[in-house]
């Protein structure tokens, strides 16, 4: 008779023996589930999943977006205003980075909603986003001193940071990206050739990430000179030299400031250039007499080159 193996490492996997009428199975080694660090990896550069979005994704969506919001805007103004006004965010490049968040945030909230009914993607679009507008609202005064924007003057408005109108801007814009835009956008992203996309991934992420720093810089330095503190360090003297007074006057008039929590009566750009035609030093100093720092926006490298002319 065949002696049973008994042995005590493979009694807990030993099946049935062929004489009580079972085949013998083989039993199939553990997979250790998949970390979250692994899943990122593997999933980093994915274009193809409808059901969550990659870093690489999200980082083309901010960028187009970015670029996109900066060139519309200025052109709306052209068309409305009758005149040509930076609106750009980072001192290198044209990029709207409200744009940018906007969308970001657009994609995230709504990106599995394409095949929702509209109604549903439009209520959830003008809640989120106006509740995240406010936000941003808030930490802007907190951090930067300034607002962007101002709705005091509009109905049912919360403390002129939103309001019901723009709340429903918010609501048709979701429901235009959940079913228009977005889709288009994951289609034009998945044609980038891979090996291609991923050279242009980190080259422009770099590029931004740096952008971001040294336009911080420039206006927190621009911000402390506005405020009389003496220019000494190389670092703030450099800061000066490559981003004057009334280059950033000129760059970023479309602005309004905050001051003991009261918000400025009008931007930069409607205080004296449009109204009286005052020259730049002018309005440096209607600005520093009325107790404002003047928000900027950061300028381009495209225009860096008349900069030093105006400094001259």
């Amino acid at each position: 008779m065949k002696k049973k193996n008994t042995s005590p490492e493979l009694t807990q996997f030993r099946t049935k023996e062929p004489e009580d009428g079972f085949a013998v199975g083989s039993i199939a080694p553990t997979v250790p589930p998949e970390s979250s660090w692994q899943y990122f990896r593997k999933h980093f550069y994915d274009t193809k999943s409808n059901s969550h979005l990659s870093p690489y994704e999200m980082f083309w969506i901010f960028f187009i977006s970015a670029v996109l919001g900066a060139v519309i805007e200025q052109i709306f103004c052209i068309i409305t205003n009758g005149y040509w006004e930076r609106r750009t965010s980072l001192v290198y490049g044209e990029f709207g980075y409200a744009y940018a968040i906007g969308a970001t945030l657009l994609t995230l909230l709504l990106f599995r909603n394409t095949k929702t009914e509209w109604w549903k993607v439009f209520l959830k679009a003008a809640l989120v986003c106006s509740v995240a507008e406010y936000i941003m609202s808030w930490g802007e005064e907190l951090v930067f001193g300034h607002v962007s924007w101002d709705y005091h003057n509009m109905p049912l408005n919360a403390n002129g940071r939103i309001c019901f109108l723009y709340g429903c801007f918010w609501g048709a814009l979701g429901l235009f990206w959940a079913k228009i835009i977005y889709p288009g956008f994951k289609k034009l992203i998945a044609k980038i050739p891979k090996k291609a996309g991923k050279v242009l991934f980190w080259i422009f992420f770099i590029f931004l990430l740096y952008d971001t720093i040294i336009s911080i810089c420039a206006t927190t330095a621009f911000n402390a000179r506005k405020d009389g503190d003496p220019v000494n360090t190389p670092y703030e003297k450099l800061m000066e030299r490559q981003f004057p007074n009334k280059f950033m006057i000129w760059t970023y008039p479309n602005s309004y400031q905050v001051k003991d929590g009261k918000v400025a009566s009008d931007t930069l750009n409607g205080s004296n250039s449009k109204s009286n035609g005052g020259s730049l030093e002018d309005l440096t100093r209607d600005m520093t007499d009325r107790g404002f720092a003047i928000q900027q926006k950061q300028p381009s490298c495209i225009s860096l080159g008349f900069a030093a002319k105006i400094n001259q």
